[in-house]
């Protein structure tokens, strides 16, 4: 593949992420917007349907108050992932340009633009987003080593793995309800009781 070729592709599998990650970002505002709507429209199908006392029954026992102490399996969720090499690189020298230290001959506005980038590029090191990383030092303008196809790979499972948690967001059942003709709402949240409601059962036989 040529250079030229190269950059193209580049460009392309950049542009694509960044629509992605504002789609995704977008549709997980929406969903959360309707959420309280969604549970209140959801109750009252419980209730017409008389299945009060199975989903909302008045006599539970309490419940264990939650463990403040995150588990061995949460504390290794929420640690950083491990930057690559090639990432680690990358952000050694976007921070030689940008590092908000490195700063002080600049406007005002200039200053604010490049701290901004920097924590994006941070940001971007601490979750091993190459993709990213690789956009921002091009965007710096800075000397970026031949891209492998290795590493192009890895920047095409990024965008698969983003098509693939967008997809599970738009088939979810709140943004079927939410996305559905104000006639057919009623349907969908109808259907998603008796998904409910079957799950439940299932799940009591076990």
């Amino acid at each position: 593949m040529s250079d030229r070729i190269k950059k193209i592709k580049f460009d392309k599998l950049t542009s694509e992420k960044d629509f992605l990650e504002k789609e995704l970002k977008y549709q997980k505002e929406m969903i959360q917007s309707i959420i309280p709507e969604f549970d209140k429209e959801y109750r009252r199908h419980v209730e017409k349907a008389g299945l009060t006392d199975v989903f909302f029954p008045k006599n539970l026992p309490p419940k264990k108050a939650p463990n403040p102490k995150p588990n061995r399996e949460t504390r290794r969720k929420m640690k950083k992932k491990k930057a690559s090499k090639g990432v680690e690189s990358l952000f050694k020298k976007v921070a030689k340009e940008i590092h908000p230290d490195k700063l002080t001959n600049f406007s005002k506005q200039e200053q604010e633009s490049k701290k901004k980038k920097f924590l994006e590029a941070s940001e971007a090191k601490n979750n091993n987003d190459s993709l990213k990383m690789y956009s921002i030092a091009s965007e710096l303008g800075l000397l970026i080593d031949n891209i492998s196809e290795e590493q192009f790979s890895i920047f095409e499972q990024q965008i698969d793995n983003l098509k693939s948690e967008l997809e599970k967001l738009n088939n979810s059942w709140i943004a079927a309800w939410m996305n559905a003709p104000e006639g057919s709402k009623n349907a969908v949240m109808s259907n998603y009781l008796g998904y409910v409601l079957s799950t439940k059962q299932t799940m009591d036989k076990k």
